[in-house]
């Protein structure tokens, strides 16, 4: 009988684990999405730390990866340093 109980505890405990680590992912997610619309809305700006990042330009929703150099770079077939054109 105590044997039995104590199964049943634990698999209530890792039950409630579970799902209180789902529920935290989702509101972290959340949380997330509000911060970003808040900054398209314009209800919020980015701070950094220093000037370092600090452009005229309104942040992006999303990044856009690119696989190809930009054309202003050369790389050098001989040591594979990246030089300006």
């Amino acid at each position: 009988m105590e044997g039995e109980y104590l199964i049943l505890c634990n698999d209530l405990r890792d039950q409630y684990l579970r799902m209180k680590e789902e529920l935290n992912d989702i509101i972290k997610s959340k949380d997330e999405e509000i911060e970003e619309l808040k900054v398209c809305l314009g209800l919020l700006t980015l701070r950094y730390e220093s000037d370092r990042f600090a452009s005229p330009r309104p942040p992006a929703r999303s990044a856009r990866y690119s696989t190809s150099q930009p054309l202003n770079l050369i790389s050098c077939p001989h040591c594979s340093t990246t030089i300006c054109s």
